[in-house]
């Protein structure tokens, strides 16, 4: 059985830098190419469940032919992937430095209407060129919608059916984890039925989350979706409740066309696309995908081209001292070297030196236990970290997300088993 990859781990010709996330196909990574140019993308690796199914060579190929006919500037491109000869099939893609929309609105709230109507007209453009390709893309929802400071991507074809195909297979075969964000279509049992009137639904469905923070339906089985009824619930705008409804009514022929929904969304933003989006992005979002984009900067130690959004501000607040030799990047890309002190009182050895992925993203100042740091990130996560090598201890959570950055103390307590609680201020 193979395992699942680990940072440092080579796939194809890059080298894997930070997990991303995983879904029923497997897990994302952010990697960076491994000869001299250190291309950041993101690459998704199957599982060896999936992998070990029968349909997954065909279900593969076709992922990874729909990402290459789509030809948007709200879609990620294709960059490469290997599917045979390799322990684990794997493609790799354009990587975008945002978080998904379903994180954005966990750690802020429902975004405004303003920012709602900008995000349907990027996501509308994005499935406008999916559908000139002869796709539909059916599984458009939240986690598979990327923000950045200027706009939307649509990812994810693992579902995509290209028009015209043939082959048909039953959903009940890939089951979904929920249908909260699915088309009722879908209750009939075979994902071949859905078509473009699909995407409009989930379009719709999406919009509702982005601005009251809950799903269309709560369906956690396929027949609970046969016999759900949207909840619009806090959807406060009147035209954007009256878009968001049309686009979930049951019956496909209902729902308005894709290019009717770009004409709403420009008569209500004046513009297409995502023009504007970031002058309407509340400041703590904005500083929310910034300290993003800058932690897979400082992660991968390199940066893509500024049209996925690699550019822009970054975020205010004490980081490395850039005139400090001793605090400058190693030449290993994607690690810093970085001290710290202890804190006046504490009863711990000399500060010692270590290299850390997290090096150039700790917010001081620190609290220090024994042998652990407790650190607060820019990004608004408090961890802990090993005094002696800056590896993160197996016996403590993943960092915690306490929704704002960080530029105060922070204070541990010791559990049983060198775990522990951080309180921090």
């Amino acid at each position: 059985m193979v395992n699942s990859p680990r940072p440092g781990d080579p796939i194809g010709p890059f080298r894997t830098c930070d997990w991303l996330g995983e879904g029923g196909f497997g897990e994302v990574w952010a990697c960076r190419r491994k000869d001299g140019t250190g291309e950041p993308v993101a690459v998704k690796v199957a599982s060896r469940k999936v992998a070990d199914l029968a349909e997954f060579p065909l279900r593969f190929s076709r992922e990874i032919m729909a990402i290459q006919k789509v030809q948007s500037d709200f879609v990620p491109k294709l960059v490469d992937a290997q599917a045979e000869g390799t322990p684990r099939a794997w493609l790799a893609t354009e990587l975008i430095p945002g978080l998904s929309l379903d994180k954005v609105i966990e750690s802020f709230r429902p975004l405004p209407e303003e920012v709602v109507w900008r995000l349907g007209a990027g996501i509308a453009d994005a499935l406008a060129a999916i559908h000139a390709a002869g796709i539909t893309h059916r599984d458009l929802k939240p986690q598979n919608v990327l923000l950045v400071s200027d706009g939307p991507w649509v990812i994810d074809f693992n579902l995509a059916h290209l028009v015209g195909e043939t082959h048909r297979y039953s959903s009940k075969k890939w089951t979904r984890g929920n249908y909260h964000f699915s088309a009722t279509e879908e209750a009939e049992g075979d994902l071949s039925k859905l078509g473009e009137p699909a995407d409009i639904l989930m379009l719709g469905a999406t919009l509702l989350f982005a601005a009251t923070g809950h799903p269309p339906y709560k369906a956690d089985t396929i027949e609970e979706l046969a016999v759900a009824t949207p909840n619009l619930y806090g959807l406060l705008d009147e035209s954007l409740h009256g878009l968001v409804a049309s686009c979930l009514a049951r019956e496909p022929g209902d729902r308005p066309s894709l290019k009717e929904l770009q004409q709403e969304f420009a008569a209500h933003t004046g513009s297409a696309g995502r023009a504007g989006f970031a002058d309407f992005l509340p400041a703590q979002v904005k500083a929310l995908l910034n300290a993003r984009r800058e932690k897979l900067a400082g992660i991968l130690g390199v940066r893509g081209p500024a049209r996925l959004g690699w550019d822009g501000p970054r975020p205010s607040g004490p980081r490395d001292r850039p005139d400090d030799a001793e605090t400058r990047p190693l030449a290993e890309p994607g690690h810093s070297q970085a001290v710290f002190p202890a804190r006046s009182g504490s009863d711990v050895p000399a500060p010692r030196r270590w290299t850390s992925r997290l090096a150039s993203w700790v917010c001081g100042p620190v609290a220090v236990h024994g042998d652990r740091l407790v650190v607060a990130c820019l990004d608004g996560t408090v961890t802990v970290l090993g005094a002696a090598n800056g590896e993160v201890p197996a016996a403590w959570r993943q960092p915690v997300n306490i929704g704002t950055a960080l530029h105060a103390g922070v204070l541990v307590i010791a559990g049983k088993g060198g775990a522990g609680i951080a309180y921090a201020s």
